[in-house]
């Protein structure tokens, strides 16, 4: 990267800034699970999982810019291929269990296992291909996959790209299918949508758009990169960096930060008068004045009409 010193700490400092928001987001969603026992279900443990995800991809951008061709420059490298790549297979895992439970009512939970090699295992086995070629190199502002050898841009884009347009298209189609659905089984009643489930339907709307949103840039960089990789934009990078890492923080509010956790830590903050008082100030109410049902508990409604511990 032809990046000057100041330009290179500049997009360092911004890529630092916007992680450390997404861990902050990661870390409660993660406490959460820990803190609440009512929460440890199927559902939440997902997001959990993504949650995790998220978290240690923050971790790889707090060692800053290692010396390249050191230990520490791979082992960033690796952090952020597995864990970053982690994160979009467990937004794929969390619609599909939607769409088994909620338009093939299914027992989703005894899949626990197959979810957990997909989520973990098969990020961090995408990790070996570039390692065998030493393609985790410093790329200017921290080390990544290799942007100026052929071998390194094939590994950019197959192993993590191509991962994540799919997972978007596979997320939206997905949704998609999973609102139809739920709006048909209401209209075959013959009623209305009720106001929950029409808010929860804006929210599914939501999560395939979190990915666009925050790795559109990345991905226009990543193409301009390979199209002229002795000329980088500074421009772009900044772009990249400003969304991309957003990315933790988003899944945390739209898929983990739902009526059923913020209520659990307000109860948890009666213990603490003024903060008490300020988290209800910012507690989420329904048209009636009491505290909506979170999304587990609603989008379990959904798919079985009785226990969420079956979907999302």
């Amino acid at each position: 990267m032809s990046f000057t010193t100041a330009q290179a700490d500049g997009i360092l400092g911004i890529a630092i800034f916007m992680s450390t928001l997404s861990f902050i987001g990661s870390s409660i969603i993660i406490a959460s699970y820990f803190a609440f026992p009512n929460l440890r279900k199927f559902s939440f443990r997902l997001v959990v999982h993504m949650a995790v995800a998220d978290w240690f991809s923050c971790i790889a951008y707090f060692m800053a810019n290692p010396t390249d061709g050191s230990a520490a420059c791979t082992f960033q490298g690796l952090l952020e291929q597995g864990c970053q790549l982690s994160s979009i297979i467990w937004t794929t895992i969390i619609s599909l269990t939607l769409w088994m439970a909620v338009v093939k009512r299914e027992e989703v939970h005894t899949h626990m296992r197959t979810f957990l090699i997909v989520g973990y295992v098969l990020p961090a086995l995408t990790c070996i291909l570039p390692l065998s070629t030493k393609s985790f190199v410093n790329t200017g502002a921290w080390c990544w996959i290799d942007g100026e050898t052929t071998i390194g841009q094939v590994w950019r884009f197959l192993l993590f790209y191509l991962p994540l347009w799919g997972g978007v298209a596979f997320n939206g189609y997905t949704y998609y299918v999973v609102i139809q659905s739920m709006k048909n089984m209401f209209e075959t009643q013959g009623t209305e949508v009720p106001a929950k489930y029409r808010a929860l339907i804006n929210r599914l709307k939501l999560y395939p758009l979190i990915l666009c949103f925050c790795w559109f840039w990345a991905t226009v960089n990543r193409f301009q990169n390979a199209v002229a990789p002795d000329h980088p934009q500074f421009w772009l990078f900044l772009l990249q960096v400003t969304f991309s890492h957003m990315n933790g923080l988003l899944n945390a509010i739209a898929y983990g930060l739902n009526p059923s956790v913020r209520d659990a830590w307000v109860d948890k903050l009666d213990e603490y008068p003024k903060l008490s008082r300020l988290a209800r100030l910012l507690e989420h109410k329904d048209g009636s004045g009491n505290s909506g049902e979170g999304d587990v508990e609603e989008e379990g409604e959904t798919a079985k009409m009785t226990d969420d511990d079956t979907a999302l």
